[in-house]
């Protein structure tokens, strides 16, 4: 394992896919609809059955630390935030289905901040 071999590995990184609605499985970043999911922030239960539990158990017996990539301030237009809150977001035309956070809106930079801060407490150890 990384620990034994001493390869120099501080965490464990779960990049962009571990969100959404699909219940799709994909196998890497080049299959499966999940890039359509940016913009809602749960955790998918077709990728995660447990949500992190497994993961977490598994990092609590390592020295690794847990990194999840998250990027709030970007949404497919048809995703949860912008469907629930389409007030909160910039659009352009040139975007296409993208949108961004205006953090500029007090509920949306607090949102935000509730989400990031709501991840950091529950799997993210600290």
């Amino acid at each position: 394992g990384l620990q034994e071999n001493d390869f120099g590995v501080e965490c464990f990184f779960i990049d962009a896919g571990w969100y959404g609605h699909s219940s799709k499985y994909s196998k890497n970043e080049f299959e499966g609809d999940w890039g359509e999911h940016t913009g809602s922030w749960n955790i998918n239960p077709t990728y995660h059955p447990d949500e992190f539990r497994d993961v977490c158990k598994a990092l609590e017996e390592t020295d690794l630390k847990f990194l999840l990539w998250l990027e709030p301030e970007r949404a497919i237009n048809t995703t949860d935030w912008p469907t629930e809150h389409p007030e909160w977001f910039l659009t352009s035309e040139k975007d296409g289905d993208n949108v961004l956070l205006n953090l500029g809106n007090p509920d949306a930079c607090n949102s935000c901040i509730e989400l990031v801060s709501g991840i950091i407490e529950n799997w993210l150890g600290i």
